[in-house]
């Protein structure tokens, strides 16, 4: 996870500023990398962080330094990506509310953009009222994801990610 996180990486902070500046949300980078967002950024940058935390120290160092100098294109794209995420997010949490049997397959993968949220704006009043509603279907229990990530994405922040959905 990490080799892709930081290539990635490296294809990104380069085309920063062009997508900063661009009317785009979700940036191609190429073959069958994720698409650029501040939030898949800071979240491979975050996964980074576990196993190569001094590149991830040095590329932090280079995306605050972009960011810094586009702080209102990067706070634009940052306030469109967590309305974007916050829509996607209820209508999954919608689904497995009507759903009588819920996909845990499913979360895994969905859950990636709530974990997004939380890196992006994790204080929003909104998150909080969408987890209110996931709880009602959540089973508290083990780390979803790599256990090395664990590191990263402690309990008490990331809870969600520590668990599955009741049946």
């Amino acid at each position: 996870m990490t080799n892709a996180d930081e290539i990635f990486l490296n294809e990104a902070l380069p085309q920063l500023k062009e997508y900063l500046l661009s009317g785009e949300l979700y940036w191609p980078l190429g073959g069958a990398l994720t698409r650029l967002t501040p939030g898949a950024a800071l979240l491979a940058l975050t996964r980074l962080s576990v196993s190569q935390p001094d590149s991830a120290a040095v590329t932090r160092r280079k995306l605050e330094a972009l960011t810094g100098q586009w702080r209102s294109a990067w706070e634009k794209k940052t306030r469109q990506e967590t309305a974007n995420r916050l829509r996607l997010w209820s209508a999954f949490l919608a689904e497995c509310e009507e759903s009588a049997s819920r996909e845990n397959a499913a979360y895994t993968g969905e859950v990636r953009g709530r974990v997004i949220l939380q890196l992006l704006d994790g204080e929003n009043p909104e998150i909080a009222a969408l987890d209110a509603r996931l709880k009602r279907f959540f089973y508290p229990g083990n780390f979803i994801w790599e256990a090395p990530l664990t590191a990263a994405f402690p309990q008490p922040d990331f809870w969600f990610l520590y668990g599955s959905l009741k049946p």
